[in-house]
């Protein structure tokens, strides 16, 4: 991979007197991007706020890079023309890619992520994200009405859990939260995905190619109490490419080279409306 970090100039900004003006210029399209979709530029403030925090969370992240291209170059994924770019964020996103000037770039926020599980499993899940979009272009998305479709997220993120699962070689809940959550409430939210996943079909289903507010927080966490809002998204994604995996015998490159249209397909008819 290729890796540009910009956490130096974060430090010579937004730590000293450039302002993020001068943090915007050092990788213009990136913050074009992040600022348009992932947070907003009015409510910036310095997230990270010493450079020793700047190094610390620097080095976590790089640390487990070498290991995550080898997991990656092992499932026959050729990462090494994937360019990666750390740099200190607001703490929105863990991560995703975007079309840079013609090619896909993966960008990773470095404050977001506060042990070495969690930047495998994230960093790897970003990273299939950015390879899916330059294998199949058509995934992506330049509207927040894109972003937001329903069947769109569902396969994407679908795809990018189950993907970073059968890679790193970790069970469904660590791929879908690493240690975010404690293995108790892990096991309980799991539980509560599967008690709820009929009426969680139904409901994509019905809203397939939709866009909605209330289809959104699917893929947010915002409250621990339903799992409707609480990445129940991530959850049935993970559970639509398993059935087409299964059904296929799929590998992570097969699943790669998929038409949307024909990945759409099978997650709606192979597990959505499948009793």
């Amino acid at each position: 991979m290729h890796v540009v970090d910009l956490t130096d100039a974060y430090c010579a900004t937004i730590l000293g007197r450039g302002g993020l003006s001068g943090y915007c210029h050092s990788y213009p399209t990136l913050f074009k991007h992040y600022f348009q979709f992932w947070a907003k530029a009015r409510y910036w403030h310095a997230v990270l706020r010493t450079p020793a925090a700047v190094r610390r969370q620097r080095v976590l992240v790089r640390s487990r890079l070498p290991m995550i291209e080898k997991k990656l170059a092992r499932a026959g994924l050729d990462v090494s023309q994937v360019k990666l770019i750390l740099f200190v964020g607001q703490n929105t996103s863990n991560g995703h890619a975007w079309l840079d000037r013609g090619k896909f770039a993966v960008w990773i926020p470095i404050e977001a992520y506060q042990s070495k599980l969690q930047v495998d499993v994230f960093v790897t899940h970003e990273i299939l994200h950015g390879l899916q979009y330059a294998r199949r272009p058509e995934f992506y998305f330049t509207t927040e009405r894109e972003r937001r479709m329903v069947k769109r997220q569902l396969i994407t993120e679908g795809f990018a859990t189950w993907a970073s699962a059968r890679v790193l070689g970790l069970a469904p809940g660590t791929a879908l939260w690493a240690d975010y959550l404690s293995p108790q409430k892990r096991k309980r939210w799991l539980l509560a995905c599967r008690r709820r996943e009929a009426e969680l079909k139904l409901y994509l289903a019905s809203n397939f190619g939709a866009v909605s507010a209330t289809a959104a927080r699917l893929f947010y966490a915002n409250d621990p109490g339903d799992v409707f809002a609480y990445r129940a998204g991530y959850w049935a994604g993970f559970k639509a490419v398993e059935r087409v995996v299964r059904h296929y015998r799929y590998g992570v490159s097969n699943l790669l080279n998929l038409p949307r249209p024909r990945f759409e397909r099978l997650v709606k008819y192979e597990y959505l409306l499948k009793k």
